[in-house]
């Protein structure tokens, strides 16, 4: 589940499908959990209504020109690192969506991914902010899930 205020990028779904199509009859894909890179879009941005990004060299050119940064950077910047958001952005050799690298879990990392239907569910009985997350990430790491960062696809939140 997202948050409510988190967008994805256009045609997202559509990419996903095409995605999962090709790689559900892998053993791989069963015990994976594939991250989107999430972004903020600074409040300045949005207030001068500049254009949303609709693709990934576009979200690139904000984020060169500092309009934008990694999800959560300024206020917990070890809740993303291990999405290594540098490695994802100089990844331009494939428009396809494809698996990018796969970091080794640790904690308090809190990505935002799409897996399997049998994956740990989120808690929503957590009430500490981003603890529900964290929570269900481990729990996912335990169980034997592994996770895998995504090209050309993200995720974005306004201010």
């Amino acid at each position: 589940a997202l948050d409510i205020d988190i967008f994805s990028a256009p045609d997202l779904f559509h990419h996903l499908v095409s995605f999962y199509t090709q790689s559900k009859s892998t053993e791989e894909f069963n015990r994976t959990l594939y991250v989107i890179p999430s972004f903020e879009i600074h409040t300045d941005t949005v207030k001068r209504s500049a254009p949303l990004p609709q693709n990934k060299r576009e979200l690139t050119l904000l984020w060169n020109d500092n309009q934008l940064q990694p999800f959560q950077a300024d206020v917990c910047p070890t809740c993303q690192f291990l999405t290594n958001y540098q490695a994802w952005k100089q990844e331009t050799s494939n428009d396809k969506i494809v698996p990018l690298f796969r970091p080794h879990y640790s904690q308090p990392w809190q990505p935002y991914y799409i897996g399997p239907k049998d994956a740990p569910i989120y808690d929503p009985r957590f009430k500490a902010h981003a603890h529900a997350r964290i929570s269900q990430c481990c729990e996912s790491y335990v169980a034997g899930y592994d996770y895998s960062v995504l090209n050309n696809i993200y995720l974005y939140r306004l201010g």
